[in-house]
């Protein structure tokens, strides 16, 4: 079948044999950059952008719960707004990420922890800003409470001050009585009665100023108890001071026990009761415990959404090498493909050029050239290679036609020949004279009987065609054929070659036996 294709066909079909393997090596190794594209890309886009997400996603939770006990510290309605603004913009960017890594189609176990700790993050924040808005309305009611305090107090003590006031003027008057000795002793005893009864109405209104004090600075200390712990050791001492107020009232003067009364009424009310300031402070204390409690959780769901975060990056990590392996892997494979299709297309073309290029059209064609330049130098018998159907077995099969009716011509031109130079022979045969033909070089080519007899009597033997004429002339004379050449044989032998290389007209030769013989010598058109 393939003898059909020719030359042509058979190295087409070697060509896209070879070419073929060099584009499966080229498609092995697009496949292998392609592949390894993919992997690149699916690390780029699917991979990387999550792990980035997942990591800001953490630092954004740490943030938010970083700015969460900055709300629970507001004393103020404007810092409230100020810092509840700051949280909310926080956690508007957190459920940006948050969504951001939602769309990353990442439907692992962790960022379902992530999605379950962010939303507990925001309903933990929308309850300490409630937390945070009752505090403040506590803290406004405190504050109120204690303005209260701050009137109840000052106007009882301004309510005792009077008996101070008249205390203080009638010590001089009494300092007089005792001290003047002019005065009878019914009225220095008048006197020292009034003192007397003076000083004992006047030590319940400092005693209740003392108790004022306590009440006061106990409620005070109330109102910014550290624990609810705290503000019990404060209110027992705070009871026992509005009992010696309860008491105080019933001893001080008349005028103004129902003042007074009304006073120490103030007090308990600012002590005891949903209105009092301990009241208020436990509130506030129960709201500063359940923020804390809140702070304490947002701190858990943060380590727990950063913990979460690390696991989402461990897994992006470990896909990520996953696909280094397996891009790895592929442009192994991709190598291998591509270094064995260039070993199989180099070791093709070498089969090629050495089993087909070489052997059959080199090897072939050098015949067919060998064949050629020995026909061309005579040799008709050379080997050619055998015939095909191929072009080189075709240029055979004309070269060895060429061959064929090259040998029947020179069989024939020999015959021809072999004819005419045997009816040459016959002629000069049958002639009188003697004949003989030189060629160029002065080899004897033919010669006659005659010529023999006449000149070489004796060498006909060793007178064979391819001697050369001097050799027979120097012969002839060193034999004493050539009476001038005796005793001179080389000067004659030059003579004589001078003459056979100069014709010219006939002359006469003086032979060794005493016959004269006519040598006639003529150039043929060959040059001999």
């Amino acid at each position: 079948m393939l003898e059909r294709l020719g030359i042509r066909g058979r190295l087409l079909l070697a060509f896209f044999g070879i070419s073929g393997l060099a584009v499966l090596a080229t498609a092995a190794a697009l496949y292998a950059f392609l592949e390894v594209g993919d992997v690149v890309d699916r690390i780029t886009t699917d991979r990387v952008p999550p792990a980035l997400a997942s990591l800001q996603l953490s630092r954004q939770a740490e943030r938010v719960a970083a700015a969460a006990p900055s709300v629970l510290a507001a004393t103020s309605r404007a810092q409230h707004s100020k810092v509840s603004a700051a949280v909310a913009l926080e956690m508007s960017r957190l459920e940006a990420l948050r969504t951001d890594l939602r769309d990353a189609t990442l439907g692992t176990v962790p960022l379902a922890e992530i999605e379950e700790a962010a939303v507990v993050l925001r309903r933990n924040l929308k309850e300490l800003d409630s937390l945070v808005v009752a505090r403040l309305e506590v803290v406004a009611r405190k504050e109120e409470l204690l303005n209260r305090l701050a009137a109840t107090t000052t106007g009882s003590q301004r309510l005792l001050a009077t008996g101070i006031v008249v205390m203080d003027s009638r010590l001089p008057q009494w300092r007089a009585v005792a001290a003047d000795t002019s005065l009878s002793p019914d009225r220095r005893a008048a006197a020292m009665a009034d003192m007397v009864h003076a000083i004992a109405a006047y030590i319940p209104q400092q005693k209740a100023l003392l108790e004022i004090s306590a009440v006061n600075d106990a409620l005070v200390k109330a109102a910014t108890a550290p624990t609810r712990g705290d503000l019990a050791l404060i209110l027992f001492p705070l009871h026992r001071s509005l009992a010696a107020l309860e008491t105080a009232s019933s001893e001080i003067d008349e005028k103004l026990q129902t003042r007074f009364r009304l006073r120490v009424d103030e007090f308990e009310v600012l002590t005891d009761g949903e209105s009092s300031i301990p009241k208020a402070r436990e509130e506030e204390l129960a709201v500063l415990s359940q923020g804390e409690k809140l702070l304490a959780e947002n701190n858990r769901l943060s380590r727990s959404l950063t913990a979460a975060v690390d696991r989402l990056v461990a897994a992006a990590d470990r896909e990520i090498a996953a696909s280094g392996r397996e891009a790895a892997l592929v442009q192994r494979y991709g190598t291998g493909v591509v270094l064995g299709s260039a070993f199989l297309s180099l070791l093709s073309s070498v089969l090629v050029v050495w089993l087909y290029v070489d052997r059959s059209l080199l090897a072939r064609l050098g015949a067919v050239s060998q064949g050629m330049l020995a026909i061309a130098g005579g040799d008709l018998r050379a080997p050619l290679p055998a015939a095909g159907s191929d072009e080189i077995g075709r240029m055979a099969e004309a070269l060895s036609l060429f061959r064929d009716t090259a040998v029947e011509v020179e069989e024939k031109n020999l015959r021809d020949v072999a004819e005419a130079r045997q009816r040459l022979v016959d002629a000069i045969e049958s002639i009188s004279e003697g004949f003989a033909l030189y060629d160029k070089e002065d080899w004897l080519v033919l010669s006659n009987s005659r010529y023999r007899e006449l000149l070489y009597a004796g060498l006909e033997a060793e007178l064979t065609p391819g001697m050369a004429f001097e050799e027979i002339i120097r012969r002839s004379a060193e034999r004493g054929y050539i009476r001038d050449a005796e005793g001179r044989v080389d000067e004659w032998v030059a003579e004589r070659l001078w003459r056979h290389r100069n014709p010219g007209e006939p002359w006469v030769q003086r032979r060794g036996d005493g016959r004269w013989i006519m040598i006639n010598e003529r150039r043929v058109s060959a040059g001999g």
